[in-house]
Formats: structure tokens, sequence, C-alpha cells
């Protein structure tokens, strides 16, 4: 019936586990919960604890970390049965009826939302902000249902080693061949990231656009996948105007986006002026 495929590295997801492992023990059906670890260095002791109790539970114990795309396609062929459902490892169950939801479920694909929780922290309102402003009708493996046959079709590219956009060309080809679902059937995500981090994030996702955009094999799905790669190619041949004034601004937008009111479209000048500058 049900694959619960969740990867981690360096978090302790066993809260987690214990939960889906209750909701599907109440739903009554088969199925199986498989953890990838994906070579954390912090203790993972709770989870090979709870491999030992729960039935039902596998974890994968990798020494080396395979990266984000790997990992996954790994748990994919591990799987036993017919749907496969990607949880990241930082989310948490949200609803009672969350499992019940997803077996009723007969669309190859479904998507199920995420919840993003009020924050007031100040290190975290960026990344806040951006999930609550972009987390609608996107279809990513924090919360994804896939029937196996469906995934095998397809499976996430791996040879990108940076951060970013394997799960957005991964989404954009199901919903081209399939069509995607979505239900409000959300997780809630409990890891925010340092405003510092997530401005670190965009440059290193940013270099993932470009070696996408540069590879024949997925240039056209990364033009047709992101927006802003699309703004990009609008605005090219003026390109050394736009990087220009974006070195003027730049210290300026950076400020704004670390203030206690981030605005998402100066992320999007923001964004688009570090692609102009590394993009050739």
């Amino acid at each position: 019936m049900l694959s619960i495929l969740i990867p981690t590295y360096n978090y302790d997801c066993s809260s987690l586990v214990y939960d889906l492992n209750t909701l599907c023990t109440r739903a009554n059906i088969n199925y199986e919960i498989i953890v990838g670890n994906d070579g954390s260095t912090t203790n993972m002791t709770n989870l090979k604890n709870l491999s030992s109790s729960l039935k039902n539970f596998r974890l994968l114990d990798f020494k080396e970390n395979r990266g984000r795309s790997i990992i996954r396609n790994t748990l994919a062929s591990e799987a036993k049965y017919e749907k496969l459902l990607f949880i990241d490892s930082d989310m948490q169950v949200y609803k009672d009826d969350f499992i019940e939801l997803y077996i009723k479920e007969n669309s190859p694909i479904v998507a199920g939302g995420i919840k993003v929780l009020e924050d007031k922290n100040p290190n975290y309102i960026l990344h806040k902000k951006y999930e609550r402003a972009r987390s609608t009708n996107i279809a990513t493996t924090q919360n994804l249902l896939v029937r196996k046959d469906v995934f095998n079709e397809i499976r996430f590219i791996e040879n990108v080693k940076k951060y970013g956009y394997e799960d957005i060309i991964f989404s954009h080809r199901l919903d081209k061949m399939y069509g995607i679902k979505f239900i409000y059937n959300p997780l809630i995500h409990n890891g925010p990231i340092h405003t510092d981090d997530f401005i670190k994030r965009i440059g290193e996702s940013t270099e993932t656009l470009i070696e996408l955009y540069k590879n024949d094999k997925y240039h056209k799905d990364i033009i047709e996948s992101s927006k802003l790669l699309r703004a990009y190619l609008k605005i090219k041949r003026i390109k050394g105007l736009y990087v220009l004034g974006f070195k003027m601004i730049k210290k300026v937008l950076v400020k704004q986006l670390k203030s206690k009111n981030p605005n998402m479209f100066i992320m999007d000048i923001y964004k688009l002026g570090i692609l102009c500058e590394h993009l050739n």
C-alpha cells in the first residue's frame, strides 16, 4: 500500500517517524517507513533505537553523504509498496487524518503542501515569509505522494552536486506527464533557515540553475519551470546595465532582506541580480 520515504542529514526525525507509525497503524494499512541517513555527522541514536522497536520501520544508515537526489532515488528503489510518500525529515504531523487522506487518493501524483507556523524570531523571518508566499500550489518533496511506476519513469537527476532545483525539475516533469493534484493535507515545516544562511543558499541554488540551463538534457525543462530564468532571458540583452545597477544597490537589497519586514519583490530583484552576475 504505502512506503513513506524520509531522507535525513544531521536531523533527528525520530518523533516524525513515531507519529507517522501511529497514524499508519490507526489506518490499518500495509505500510513501511524508511529513513535514509545520508552520512550524518550528528548522533542518530534515537533513530537506531526506533529501528529495533518498530517492526515497520527501517533505517538505511549510509556513512557518506550521497546528496539530495541520490538518497531519494535510493529510498524509492528500496520501497516495496505501490505508493511512495516523500517527506523531508524536518516536517511535523499537523492533521490526524494525514495518512487517511492520502490512501484515499488514486491520482498518480498528489501534493499535500506545507503549513508555516508563526515565528517571531527575527533570525528566521525571511525564510518564513518566503515559504508563506511561495508554498501555494508548488509540489516539493517536503510532502509528496507519487505512484511508484510513475516515479520510476522520471526519478531525480543525480548529476547536480550543489543545492537546489532537483525537486523543481522532478515535479515539473511529473506535472507535464501526468498532472499534479493539490490537496490540503499539510505538514508543518520545523526547519526554518537563518536569514544569513538563506541568502547564501540563493547563491548556491543560482549555481545549480546555471548548471542545468547549460546542460542540453535539462535546458528546456529548467526554462519552463523557473520564473527567475525566464525573467533573465527577457532582460538578457541589457544584462550589463542590470548588473551595473545591481552592484550599486546590492548592499541595500541585502539590508532590506535582513530587516524585520523583508519584501519578496526585493528578493526577486536580488536573485535576478545574482543570476546576471554569474551567467555568461
